[in-house]
């Protein structure tokens, strides 16, 4: 064992031995040292920092392993909006089915928000959407119904899947792309 580690129950300094009283790992000579005192003012520097580090990161980790995804300018988006430095644009959604219950009205609304937010800030891409941010946002419960509103807002026309991007994992999909219709109602009149 190092000389500089203390063992719980061992009663020595970890610098001097066991003939000196404790004060934490170490005797008082050896922490009013000033030497000593350098170590710990530096240690705590180092923690204040790492801490600090941790406290100003980004609400919102970058997902893992998929470079095409654009989840965090999503999110900056989303961030901007709920302070309100950003206002969406219309989407220009195809309608509401009119069976529309809780869950498909709330993904409608959601999906409807970030196209905004996107075409506020000239950004007319697909937009990836993936039944785990419907369940993270609390409009579903379960990937599943998700899965059942987002299916029949393609096939009532509010929404359009135009592809799909990278998976992260082999053997799955990866998260759809939806695009508003082309032919709208605005388009046909």
């Amino acid at each position: 064992m190092p000389a500089d580690v203390a063992v719980a129950g061992d009663r020595r300094c970890a610098n001097r031995g066991p003939s000196y009283p404790l004060l934490g790992n170490v005797c008082h000579a050896c922490s009013t040292s000033t030497d000593y005192q350098q170590e710990q003012e530096q240690e705590q520097e180092q923690e204040q920092a790492s801490s600090s580090k941790i406290r100003n990161a980004p609400s919102r980790a970058r997902p893992a392993g998929n470079d095409d995804d654009d989840g965090p300018e999503i999110h900056r988006l989303l961030d901007l909006y709920q302070r309100g430095e950003l206002h969406p644009v219309d989407a220009k959604l195809g309608p509401l089915p009119p069976h529309a219950g809780r869950v498909m009205r709330a993904i409608y609304g959601d999906i409807e928000l970030r196209f905004g937010l996107r075409l506020a800030v000239g950004d007319d891409r697909p937009l990836p959407y993936a039944t785990s941010v419907a369940v993270e946002a609390g409009h579903a419960r379960a990937q599943s119904s998700a899965s059942k509103a987002l299916n029949a807002l393609q096939r009532h026309g509010a929404i359009v899947h135009v592809g799909q991007l990278r998976p992260r994992w082999p053997r799955h999909d990866g998260t759809k792309l939806y695009a508003p219709p082309t032919g709208s109602e605005d388009d046909v009149a």
